[in-house]
């Protein structure tokens, strides 16, 4: 696998991962350098959902000082930002999560700001876009539509066919009360390949309090899984941040050194999940230091005959938004079990609910009509 050094092209994408991993040393190093593109770097922040993460690390750090006033007051300006939208999505969470206890429906909150707070140690460090919850089947989605509905939020996907199909193809409607947005799951993802074990993700969920507030969360094993399946997701259609390597790294670093790796990707391989895991994970780790987390790579190490696909030279090749390329989607659609043929036909299948179900433009259409 490349290592961290394969990187010098991306700079600042480097620079992040420095911050992420805490590495003092590094940091200031970079910012001191000769033509450091302090510009640059705050474009990266900002491309890539980490600019409020960057100004609370370099603040603490004792390193915002090296970059320029303008750059520093625009990195406060989105951290200040980041930090009152994450504090509106939580009252927003907690404000679903009592509707459906006092109606005795069970509740997951997947990511959000208490992701945030488990994993960055500050609901306003890491960026958040909406509320994404998880509710339980059978019956869970219908009876989810009508309690998010008096909550005042208005699906803004379509329904092909009905409800029930819709569910076959997609993991997710989505839904929206002025300025927030909510994700109502009933699965981590569908893909044809896909079994899991949606029973166990109940099952291992922790409890957590947050601002005086309880909420139930995936354990970690499941917390990891989703977003190494999203980070994949991203890549392959073309909106792949570095915000997401830096989500699942904060996870492993949690649970390395205490986990049984080979019970994880024994169920992984139960799940149909295990090429995905291992192809994810591998791609965190090529953006890390050489010498971080060495139980994983030494895991991941003997597994690597899994992957189908070859590895970029930097695993920044595969992140930034916009165009598709050929290369990010055929690197995410190997990642999953069974033939490529299989993924592209799944792909081809499911895409008339995905686009129903996740399109602006249509969802836009809609609502104008």
């Amino acid at each position: 696998m490349p290592r961290h050094g394969d990187a010098t092209s991306f700079p600042h994408l480097q620079l992040l991962m420095a911050i992420a991993q805490e590495n003092q040393g590094e940091a200031g190093d970079t910012l001191r350098a000769n033509g450091f593109d302090a510009r640059g770097f705050l474009s990266a922040c900002t491309q890539h959902q980490l600019a409020g993460f960057a100004y609370r690390w370099l603040q603490g750090a004792g390193l915002l000082g090296l970059l320029p006033d303008a750059v520093r007051c625009d990195l406060r300006l989105f951290y200040q930002s980041q930090l009152a939208k994450n504090i509106m999505i939580l009252k927003g969470t907690e404000a679903l999560s009592a509707r459906f206890r006092a109606a005795g429906e069970p509740l997951i909150i997947l990511k959000g700001p208490l992701f945030g707070l488990r994993y960055y140690g500050h609901i306003g460090w890491r960026s958040t876009g909406d509320i994404d919850v998880l509710v339980r089947e059978p019956g869970g989605v219908r009876r989810g539509h009508e309690l998010a509905e008096s909550c005042g939020f208005r699906r803004r996907s379509l329904v092909l066919g009905n409800e029930r199909l819709m569910t076959r193809f997609i993991h997710h409607f989505e839904y929206e009360k002025g300025h927030l947005r909510l994700d109502l799951h009933w699965a981590l993802r569908r893909h044809s390949s896909l079994r899991i074990d949606h029973g166990r993700v109940w099952e291992t969920a922790v409890t957590m309090h947050a601002l005086g507030q309880e909420a139930v969360v995936p354990g970690d094993e499941y917390a990891l899984l989703l977003h190494l399946i999203g980070l994949l997701d991203d890549i392959q259609c073309g909106r792949g941040v570095l915000r997401s390597i830096i989500d699942v790294y904060y996870l492993l670093r949690k649970v390395e050194e205490h986990w049984d790796w080979a019970a994880f990707f024994g169920r992984r391989r139960e799940e149909g999940t295990e090429r995905a895991s291992v192809q994810a994970i591998g791609l965190v780790l090529d953006s890390l230091a050489a010498g971080e987390l060495p139980v994983l790579r030494d895991e991941i190490g003997r597994r690597r005959r899994l992957v189908r696909v070859r590895q970029p030279a930097s695993p920044f090749e595969l992140l930034g938004r916009g165009a598709v390329s050929i290369s990010r989607k055929l690197w995410g659609l190997t990642a999953y079990q069974g033939s490529l043929v299989s993924s592209i036909a799944w792909w081809g299948v499911s895409l008339p609910f995905r686009t129903a179900a996740c399109s602006p433009l249509l969802q836009s259409r809609w609502s104008r009509s």
